[in-house]
């Protein structure tokens, strides 16, 4: 029966069988029928939001509903399918109550609280975090740590000797064990300036010690480019820092580097780059990385009318291991 509502839904088997044995098949039929026959959804959305597609037609309808009512926008298609993958007594409950104690401007800023449960909300509450803002509960529910690690920061010898880096990020996202083993290395004691709020939150000791094993910083060329901005980023950097300072080399602009150039991607650079040379825009002005370099792809359509995803479809950028191809 599986494999059979896999053809004809075209959706991996897998993702039908997330539920177990125990699964009904002929609701998930109506349901997958609703979705994509009716709501016009493809395959691929149901695959990054699977909850829907285990709930009833008549409770996602019941949700479409209450959504329509109370005019709640999305953004996302994930985001507003997970929201309509809740029991809709339960979102309704969890919607009175962030709009009594939070205000229903917060629900139109980030729909995605209403897939925060009210048990969730009021857990953090009950921790007291130091907050600016009584939004900011809502900030930290947003993220994926649980209410046990978030008590056992609160509860750290690092959190009181600290305090000024435990922010709402690593309230949010970080473990004791990781900031616990970070604060307490060789790396952090000789390098304090790289271990800001952002890194604690979001990155390991071990990516941390991968990023300053890489040769570069001992070149005076690149040393002022280690900044917490990568460090906060050290796992996908190890493997972007080696081609994107291999392509400014190759095309002359290695003396004029910027963290926010390493910030971007390759792919983005490269584009960026074969844009520039083919339309005659110097890569340096003023003895400066041209300013266009590190600017959000947003900004880049505003300000310079270059859209930079249809720039990475006209130059696309090839790779073979880890040394890009330049043409």
């Amino acid at each position: 029966m599986i494999e059979s509502l896999s053809q004809k839904y075209n959706i991996d088997e897998h993702i039908l069988l997330r539920k177990g044995k125990n699964i009904n098949y002929e609701k998930l039929d109506t349901t997958l029928d609703f979705l994509i026959n009716e709501l016009k959804l493809f395959p691929t959305n149901l695959t990054n939001c699977s909850a829907i597609i285990f709930q009833s037609k008549e409770n996602i309808k019941k949700n479409i509903k209450f959504i329509e009512r109370e005019k709640i926008k999305f953004t996302s298609i994930e985001t507003c399918l997970l929201v309509l993958s809740n029991n809709p007594k339960s979102l309704i409950n969890r919607y009175d109550y962030i709009s009594k104690h939070y205000g229903k401007k917060i629900i139109e800023e980030k729909p995605a609280i209403l897939n925060v449960t009210k048990k969730r909300i009021i857990g953090i509450e009950d921790l007291n975090i130091p907050i600016k803002d009584n939004k900011d509960i809502i900030k930290i529910a947003l993220g994926p740590n649980s209410i046990r690690h978030m008590e056992e920061l609160l509860n750290s010898k690092e959190y009181q000797e600290h305090k000024e880096i435990f922010t709402l990020d690593v309230f949010s996202r970080a473990k004791i064990t990781d900031i616990r083993e970070m604060l307490s290395s060789e790396e952090y004691q000789k390098h304090k300036e790289l271990f800001t709020s952002d890194v604690l939150a979001k990155t390991k000791l071990k990516y941390i010690k991968e990023l300053l094993n890489l040769p570069y910083w001992q070149d005076d060329k690149y040393k002022q480019l280690l900044t917490s901005s990568l460090a906060a980023k050290a796992k996908s950097q190890l493997k972007k820092i080696p081609v994107l300072i291999k392509m400014a080399e190759d095309y002359g602009i290695e003396e004029y580097l910027t963290t926010s150039y390493l910030l971007f991607s390759p792919s983005q650079n490269y584009a960026l780059i074969r844009y520039m040379n083919e339309n005659n825009i110097p890569l340096v002005v003023d003895n400066k990385l041209n300013k266009m370099f590190g600017k959000a792809p947003i900004i880049l359509k505003k300000k310079y009318n270059i859209d930079l995803k249809e720039l990475m479809k006209m130059y696309p950028l090839e790779e073979k291991g880890k040394v890009y191809l330049k043409k």
